[in-house]
């Protein structure tokens, strides 16, 4: 069987990956593989454009990169504080909360307006429906303001998952957090603050082992290269597919392909 698959970024590397025991085609429309991940060499060493660190704490994930060879090139974080740069200056990034959502108006007061702050500090209740979804970015908005979005969770989720949080769905990025709320709707009054506030108590009661986040010591381009290689796919750079047209009796026929 003859497969093509378009697209050389994370998603179409790992699905070349996994059938590469047939006849894999790889198209990629720029002129580089790895897609939102993207390790430049900086003088002092590799740096990751894109997403630079995965939840560790995903056995899969670590089991994953295992397999492909790179066990030995998992390290954890320096432990060194992050910054943010926040109005012509660098800040750090506050404690606590959950993937940058705080509980509370203090620790992030000097990164947001003083009407976020109040916001935040005088939370009104929301309507949260039981099972439902929302994008990280609009539920944040909606209950504290646009720059808490801006200045400090999507900074912080975009070195996870390489894009703003109003790209990214609260159950699929931080699904303690929905099943909170789904459990504060069953009670009678929703909060993001309360909601934080109990997975922070959670997290002191029940801590984690270890830093929860892991890196590649050469950057993401180990991983993307690795599957690249591995896949043994044959990759066509800077070949744009406009359109998939069947044809009866002789498959399918990818517009664009060379």
């Amino acid at each position: 069987m003859r497969i093509a698959i378009v697209g050389a970024g994370l998603a179409g590397l790992s699905a070349a990956y996994e059938l590469r025991e047939h006849d894999v085609d790889v198209y990629e429309g720029s002129g580089r593989i790895g897609g939102k991940l993207y390790s430049v060499a900086f003088n002092d060493g590799p740096t990751d454009m894109g997403a630079e660190a995965f939840l560790a704490r995903n056995a899969e994930a670590v089991e994953f990169f295992t397999e492909l060879g790179l066990g030995d090139s998992l390290v954890a974080p320096s432990g060194l504080r992050p910054l943010l740069y926040v109005d012509d200056k660098l800040q750090a990034l506050p404690t606590g909360g959950m993937m940058g959502i705080p509980s509370s108006a203090e620790k992030i007061a000097a990164l947001v307006s003083a009407e976020s702050a109040r916001r935040i500090a005088n939370e009104e209740p929301f309507e949260w429906t039981p099972g439902g979804d929302v994008s990280v970015g609009a539920l944040v908005r909606q209950q504290y303001g646009a720059d808490v979005v801006e200045h400090v969770v999507s900074a912080l989720l975009g070195g996870v998952y390489s894009c703003t949080a109003d790209d990214l769905g609260l159950r699929a990025t931080i699904p303690g957090l929905a099943r909170v709320l789904d459990e504060q709707a069953a009670q009678g009054s929703v909060t993001l603050s309360g909601a934080v506030k109990v997975l922070e108590q959670s997290r002191v009661s029940t801590p984690g082992k270890g830093a929860p986040f892991r890196a590649f010591r050469g950057g993401y381009a180990e991983v993307y290269e690795a599957l690249a290689e591995k896949s043994g796919a044959d990759i066509h750079l800077d070949s744009f597919i406009s359109g998939i047209s069947h044809r009866p009796g002789e498959g399918y026929v990818l517009k664009g392909a060379p």
